[in-house]
């Protein structure tokens, strides 16, 4: 199944593809763990609590809270860079991105993560709160879902190339990209 971000506004007609992720790894090396090592970092440093399930599908990686559904963070490669064109952020090409669900939060929680995210990945992150250039200044409340589901709506951060921001594990990298391998021919067992 491909996954495709869209915003919640007026561009839902303009399918933005997220690359499969067989494809994708195909074609670019390392790009497998650097996928891993997202989730390891994102699983290591921000999702420490316990309930959070892990599934791999063609075009996507999902966290989810097993006791909140709404609890969800996204991560897929933005396939040639439809998403950061759109949004303006020059990063190279298929870019990580991560989709963060901050609807079942508090609002007060809701300030406070999408205040540190903006304060630590800076114009990578596509904060919801922020004026756009298009929209003469009015707050844009942009948030974006994965086709062909819309019922997670998520504050987008683009990873940086480089080293990430935070250290993690080799080994629970290596695990990461064992699942996520694992979880591929799993989901493509199926496929015809």
């Amino acid at each position: 199944m491909k996954s495709a971000f869209h915003t919640v506004r007026e561009d839902r007609g303009q399918p933005l593809r997220a690359a499969s992720l067989v494809r994708a790894f195909a074609e670019h090396a390392g790009l497998c763990e650097r996928l891993a090592t997202v989730a390891a970092a994102l699983k290591t440093h921000y999702l420490t609590g316990k309930g959070w399930r892990f599934r791999v599908h063609d075009a996507s990686l999902t966290f989810q809270q097993f006791t909140n559904k709404h609890q969800a963070v996204k991560v897929l490669i933005d396939s040639n860079n439809e998403l950061a064109r759109k949004a303006g952020v020059a990063v190279r090409r298929n870019p990580i991105v991560v989709g963060v669900e901050l609807t079942a939060v508090s609002a007060f929680m809701r300030e406070l993560i999408r205040n540190y995210l903006a304060g630590r990945f800076g114009h990578y992150y596509l904060d919801p709160r922020a004026p756009r250039e298009d929209s003469l200044r009015f707050i844009s409340n942009d948030k974006y879902w994965v086709a062909p589901h819309n019922d997670h709506f998520y504050d987008v951060v683009f990873i940086a190339p480089g080293p990430l921001p935070v250290k993690t594990d080799p080994a629970v990298v290596a695990d990461f990209m064992r699942r996520i391998l694992a979880g591929l021919r799993q989901d493509n067992a199926g496929a015809v």
